[in-house]
């Protein structure tokens, strides 16, 4: 029984191996897609080169923005720029 399930399984490797084999010999499978990615990789970079400004930067995530802090002159808290303490300084 053990042999039987042994020669199987050779015959199915054997299977998948050939028409692996195949697939991969047909000529212009692949030359096409290697071909197509070489030119959008081109365009992409010759769209890049046109561009006198780089793109803008992300926005922050969650849609929140840096603030810069300073510190309060008379007890030394950290406070938004612009912002008055509550120390009252």
């Amino acid at each position: 029984m053990g042999a039987i399930l042994k020669l199987l399984l050779i015959i199915a490797v054997v299977v998948v191996a050939y028409y692996m084999y195949k697939f991969r010999s047909r000529p212009g499978v692949f030359k096409k897609s290697v071909k197509a990615a070489v030119e959008a990789a081109k365009k992409v970079a010759a769209e890049e080169e046109g561009r006198d400004t780089p793109p803008p930067p992300p926005p922050p995530p969650s849609g929140k923005v840096p603030v810069k802090l300073v510190a309060c002159p008379k007890c030394g808290t950290y406070v938004a720029e612009g912002k008055a303490c509550t120390c009252g300084g």
